[in-house]
């Protein structure tokens, strides 16, 4: 029921679809942590689950993220993440002729974390039109990520009217006046990079309850979440 039902909502039921672990339909598999019992608990424990409760995921019958006990058997070269606290292992073996991204979880981390220290230079650099000693590093990142950027969004860029909802006349006007601006004069200080998950981050949910928009129900079920 958990996930037969939206596989045919989403119409990715066919012979060779998701949705139910069946000879022929795709090996899409996650597995969670005390996902046991009747289906109905089963379905509950899926809702509720956050990011530490996922001990592995299997796609087209590969075992790609998981547990490093789940990951042990895993052939070819793996990278590591940590998520609440604990390990868990990436498999980086590809098949030949793959078009994934052929850059690595902490080869990304570690060149995001170098480039959001280094922001301050990097914005006096693009206005000068010297290039950062970074931007060598990145556009070889950007190669290996098949063609994936980075861009400080709104001070490089004009956005368009999809990509951010109407503001207030006050607040479009102090928009404006901070897009005006040197890129230099915004960007005056280094940023640490955030964990890559909600359950890593303690300023996370602290900082979502402060947001006027999220209904009340979902932030009050968000705190018991985290």
């Amino acid at each position: 029921m958990a996930t037969s039902g939206a596989a045919a909502v989403a119409r990715w039921d066919g012979v060779n679809g998701v949705g139910q672990i069946v000879a022929g339909k795709k090996a899409d598999l996650v597995v969670l942590d005390g996902a046991v019992g009747s289906a109905s608990s089963v379905y509950t424990n899926l809702i509720n689950a956050k990011e530490t409760d996922v001990c592995l995921v299997v796609i087209d019958g590969v075992k790609r993220y998981g547990t490093p006990t789940l990951m042990k058997k895993v052939p070819g070269p793996t990278d590591s993440v940590t998520v609440g606290r604990e390990k868990r292992v990436l498999n980086l073996n590809f098949p030949a002729g793959s078009t994934f991204p052929t850059i690595t979880y902490s080869e990304s981390k570690a060149a995001l974390t170098k480039a959001m220290q280094d922001l301050p230079a990097i914005a006096r650099s693009h206005e000068t039109g010297k290039p950062h000693p970074m931007s060598a590093e990145l556009s070889s990142m950007e190669k290996a990520g098949g063609g994936l950027r980075i861009l400080l969004d709104d001070l490089v860029d004009v956005p368009g009217p999809a990509s951010r909802p109407p503001l207030p006349a006050a607040m479009a006007a102090a928009a404006a006046a901070i897009s005006a601006q040197p890129l230099s004069a915004v960007v005056t200080k280094d940023i640490g990079l955030d964990p890559p998950t909600a359950v890593d981050d303690d300023d996370f949910v602290d900082l979502l309850i402060t947001e006027k928009n999220p209904p009340k129900e979902f932030l009050n079920a968000l705190k018991k979440l985290y």
